[in-house]
């Protein structure tokens, strides 16, 4: 039913009676309390701030979390005051066979501090599990603080009200603001104020909730709808007018460097570091014309802790030159190569944090031995971040490894290099909104062949006969 009304100043103006939604949440909050510790030696204690410290050789808790309404998404965030590892979390569910074992994943992630993540459940109860991300227990020889909870609080969806009100859909244009939703100018003039944003390649219809027409780049991601905004998931997503800033990893070496060999510490005689090759790193976008050019390292060297002397050599003992065991936990992407890039400052200096072009944090990998996944096919915590000697937030020195991530070596390693990279980025995005293209940031791995999985270095770094 439509009213018809005039104001003061003769403009007419026309409303319309409409249905308005209003969602309403469950939340709970302290969902871990009663939490179980499921790593032997481990110890809980309470602060005096309510927050739960856990001490042993690693640490891990669960949690079952009951009355959840089945395929309604879960918005879930865990603050963590401190961890000595990065942590895995994961959230799973029991299956008709084993009902009591929490074994069907529905998320999992790996993340060095406090996290905010959604996952939507397909029945009343999953169980929430956190861990100590250790390459193995043994690389502790004393008990330690392992990390530190202070609150795990969780919110779901349960039902909304309605109630009917007057929409103005029409009247004349004023001054005031007309920008909002991205950022975007309301198109008044047809549909009535409010109700339809100009989103540059597509018209968003607000009071639908939909996109009028297709991403014109529809093609370039077959396995999202085309009529969705943001790939659905706007709190990571933003979508100006799908133009980016565009990062590629090349896959032909240009040359070699050094880089940590993680836990060789722990063996006698192993070399801190050891040489790999170098790939080259463009950064260009849609409006500076501009291309930088940075080194990356791709593999990521561990001392093999299961087996990381290699006995087919003569021993030194006996006059030989020992050799060691590596294995490569780099990551080779499955599948889709292109990925969005994430600020984030996990890894101190400042790095970007790969997601799926849906948002995920699981990345389809090649599969191989890394301690560091859960699954051998499937890679979370994937990074480009500081590499080669840098000074720590600490003032201590440091050398870079890697568990699967890309490091800025060559010329561009160390503090500097990171620096430089983050401040190339910020100015192509500062650029782009001007000219009002988009900010995303898009990343496209080159695909290697035959990279090695295993290998044996000798005592000085280099590959071994």
């Amino acid at each position: 039913m439509k009213e018809r009304c005039t104001s003061d100043t003769a403009t007419q103006s026309v409303y319309m009676s409409q249905v308005v939604y209003s969602p309403q949440y469950t939340t709970v909050n302290n969902a871990m309390t009663g939490a179980s510790i499921t790593t032997t030696g481990t110890t809980a204690q309470t602060n005096y701030n309510g927050s739960i410290s856990y001490t042993g050789t690693t640490a891990g808790i669960k949690k079952v979390l009951s009355n959840l309404i089945p395929n309604v998404p879960v918005s879930i965030k865990i603050k963590v005051l401190y961890n000595y590892k990065p942590l895995y979390i994961a959230v799973g569910e029991a299956s008709a066979a084993t009902p009591n074992s929490y074994t069907n994943l529905l998320y999992s992630t790996m993340s060095n501090g406090s996290i905010n993540f959604t996952f939507t459940p397909t029945q009343t109860n999953v169980e929430l599990s956190i861990k100590e991300a250790a390459l193995t227990p043994s690389i502790f020889a004393t008990s330690h603080l392992c990390f530190t909870i202070d609150s795990v609080n969780y919110t779901q969806q349960n039902g909304s009200t309605s109630n009917t009100q007057l929409v103005q859909i029409s009247s004349k244009q004023s001054d005031k603001y007309r920008y909002s939703f991205n950022g975007k100018e309301h198109d008044d003039e047809i549909k009535g104020a409010g109700n339809s944003i100009d989103m540059g390649a597509r018209i968003y219809d607000s009071r639908l909730g939909r996109l009028l027409s297709i991403d014109p780049h529809a093609s370039t991601y077959p396995n999202i709808s085309s009529y969705v905004f943001a790939i659905n998931n706007p709190i990571i997503a933003v979508d100006p007018d799908g133009k980016d800033v565009h990062i590629v990893i090349g896959d032909k070496p240009v040359g070699t460097t050094t880089i940590r060999l993680i836990g060789s510490e722990n063996v006698k005689g192993a070399p801190a570091t050891i040489q790999v090759d170098l790939y080259k790193m463009t950064v260009t976008d849609d409006v500076t014309g501009k291309t930088s050019e940075y080194f990356v390292t791709r593999d990521a060297p561990i001392i093999n802790q299961k087996d990381p002397v290699d006995e087919q050599v003569m021993p030194s003992w006996m006059g030989g030159d020992e050799s060691y065991n590596v294995t490569n936990t780099s990551f080779e992407p499955r599948g889709d190569n292109k990925y969005n890039l994430v600020p984030t400052t996990t890894a101190g200096e400042g790095a970007y944090a790969l997601r799926t072009k849906t948002g995920g944090t699981d990345l389809p990998a090649e599969p191989n031995n890394s301690p560091f996944r859960k699954k051998a096919d499937v890679a979370t915590g994937v990074m480009i971040h500081v590499g080669g000697t840098y000074t720590a937030p600490d003032g201590s020195t440091r050398t870079t490894g890697s568990e699967g991530c890309f490091t800025l070596q060559g010329k561009d390693a160390g503090n500097k290099g990171i620096q430089n990279l983050v401040k190339d980025i910020k100015q192509r995005k500062e650029a782009n909104k001007k000219a009002g293209k988009g900010t995303n940031i898009d990343l496209e791995i080159k695909k290697r062949d035959n990279v090695k999985k295993e290998s044996t270095v000798d005592a000085d770094g280099t590959e071994g006969n």
